[in-house]
């Protein structure tokens, strides 16, 4: 209905909400609600939800599935935009170094767009491993100030920024060899495969295309990582 974005913020039992929030998406998956306003419900209430799951689960939905798949590809963009407003607003109000703010940045992650670039920068520059010249020139940029307080840009954060960064076309092959050099585990092997499957051109989506059809020597880990990025 029309008054959900009004009503869900002011619900203060958690089970309530969660069968509010299941609803609404169940309303949207079965076609008998229009997914611009399951993306205004999100947009106007989601701020406020304090289960963790709830939030997670909420905005994978609306990012992934709503935008990603339900939208026209003309409103996708628009649509990101207004889901990184308010997930950027859950960010600057979360406590440093707390799972909310974690939460929120991965969040945030999914949905940054083009005008973004100079904050996931200034992220990855702030965090474990970088240099100290990254650092300076993505310190410089409009609208970057490092990382927010508290947030532990460790590897795996490290990672899904450099992901956005590549989906964008901001960073190429040479940041992500970059940064597999830098983690060298089995997990930032299947980080980089699905980080070079994610490249924005027709030659790496070709180059993918050819591994995972045909590559005998990767692991199904790999297959997985690079098919999913592609």
């Amino acid at each position: 209905p029309a008054a959900l974005p009004g009503l869900l913020p002011g619900l203060a039992d958690p089970l309530a909400r969660a069968v509010v929030w299941s609803a609404a998406w169940d309303a949207v998956r079965d076609g008998e609600s229009p997914p611009g306003s399951f993306l205004d419900l999100v947009v106007a209430a989601l701020p406020g939800e304090k289960n963790l799951s709830v939030y997670a689960m909420v905005l994978r939905l609306a990012a992934a599935t709503v935008v990603g798949q339900f939208l026209p590809a003309a409103d996708r963009a628009a649509a990101l935009a207004g889901l990184a407003a308010a997930i950027a607003g859950t960010l600057a109000a979360a406590d440093p170094g707390s799972q909310r703010q974690l939460a929120a940045a991965r969040g945030y992650l999914a949905c940054a767009g083009p005008y973004d670039v100079p904050i996931l920068r200034a992220w990855l520059a702030a965090g474990p491993g970088a240099d100290s010249a990254g650092a300076a020139a993505s310190g410089g940029a409009a609208g970057s100030g490092g990382a927010p307080d508290g947030l532990a840009v460790d590897a795996e954060l490290r990672w899904l920024i450099l992901r956005r960064l590549v989906v964008l076309g901001a960073a190429g092959p040479a940041d992500i060899e970059a940064e597999r050099q830098r983690d060298r585990s089995a997990s930032g092997e299947e980080h980089a495969a699905m980080c070079r499957g994610a490249l924005p051109d027709a030659g790496a989506k070709a180059a993918a295309w050819r591994s995972i059809v045909s590559d005998v020597s990767l692991s199904n880990r790999k297959v997985i990582a690079l098919a999913g990025g592609f």
